[in-house]
């Protein structure tokens, strides 16, 4: 004899095809968050890109062997937020799970435009090794290039963390290095 298999607990949904649980209702879906505007989107870049900025001033220390690591964190971000910022870096994303997405870039151009910003931080803290001081000299003017970006998006919590490398780039201000300025707002390759 042939028995249909019953739900035994009707409250729970029945597993689909690949053992994933259905999702709840989504609370990040279009009829509770509705797309954002393209301005709203270039604010939430501009927005992620300063305090990014401002957090690798803050904490980030550099050096020769350094390759320190700065994080910010959003909460209540709607998905189609996520995914209006994240839009044309889709070859990026290195993993889209249930629970959360990821995306990782590595090309400075790729960041300064998701952030809008530059393409080198300045100035940054330095540790001081590989400087040659002036007796009576105490500081440095140093820049920073991003190594790559990481961002990562919890669907459940509605967290967006950003999490970027950067690395020494060198030193002098901005007066006297006309090459890095150049290069920090994109108009040279190298």
């Amino acid at each position: 004899k042939r028995t249909l298999e019953k739900n035994k607990y009707p409250s729970q949904p029945r597993q689909q095809s690949g053992g994933r649980r259905q999702a709840p209702d989504d609370p990040t879906d279009a009829t509770v968050f509705p797309p954002p505007t393209p301005l709203e989107v270039v604010e939430v870049r501009k927005r992620l890109g300063r305090n990014l900025i401002a957090e690798i001033k803050r904490s980030a220390v550099h050096g020769l062997r350094k390759i320190p690591k700065s994080s910010i964190t959003e909460r209540q971000m709607a998905r189609s937020t996520i995914t209006a910022v994240m839009r044309g870096h889709d070859g990026d994303r290195t993993s889209d799970t249930g629970r959360m997405t990821r995306w990782n870039l590595t090309n400075d151009r790729d960041i300064s435009r998701l952030l809008e910003v530059e393409r080198l931080v300045h100035p940054v803290r330095h540790d001081g090794t590989g400087h040659i001081l002036l007796p009576g000299s105490s500081a440095v003017y140093n820049w920073a290039r991003f190594v790559g970006v990481e961002v990562r998006y919890d669907k459940r919590e509605m967290l967006l963390t950003v999490v970027a490398k950067t690395v020494g780039a060198g030193s002098g201000s901005p007066e006297n290095a006309v090459e890095k300025v150049r290069y920090s707002r994109g108009e040279t390759e190298d």
